[in-house]
């Protein structure tokens, strides 16, 4: 059997099961994710904080209401802590940066100075000790997307 080549940013045909989840995104520490992976996940994150508050403050008086808004505030709290940590050690295992840096996070105001950092910073282009790169090795990545796909889909 003929090893696949891997095309950059599909996982290979016979082995779609392998691909990470939502899971590895959100609560694990090893591997490496783009940019544009962590934008997003951190703009799901201020998204479902924001729903959280709207849940609080459209409650009012309620107290059933209220409680249900605590608890759902609570969790997201504790969700998007644990997820941000997650994400930033993996974008940090991308641009080649130490993963104790994540640290910074719980410095108020060099948090959001670290967000913009792994946000903006493109992804190391080699392989390192945490595995290929998002997308696959520059050489790796060709300009013409694979067939049956759009422009937009890589």
């Amino acid at each position: 059997m003929a090893a696949q080549k891997r095309k950059p940013g599909y996982a290979p045909e016979d082995k779609r099961d392998d691909a990470p989840g939502l899971l590895w995104l959100f609560f694990g520490f090893s591997g490496r994710i783009a940019r544009q992976s962590y934008t997003l996940s951190i703009l799901f994150q201020i998204i479902l904080f924001c729903l959280s508050v709207y849940w609080a403050v459209v409650a009012g008086e309620d107290q059933a209401r209220l409680t249900f808004a605590g608890f759902a505030f609570m969790a997201v709290g504790f969700f998007n802590l644990w997820s941000s940590l997650a994400l930033s050690v993996k974008r940090l295992n991308d641009v080649n940066l130490p993963w104790p840096l994540a640290i910074l996070l719980f410095v108020p105001g060099i948090n959001v100075l670290l967000i913009l950092f792994l946000a903006l910073r493109k992804s190391h282009p080699q392989t390192n000790h945490h595995g290929p790169p998002p997308f696959g090795e520059p050489d790796d990545i060709s300009r013409d997307p694979p067939s049956q796909s759009s422009r937009f889909g890589r």
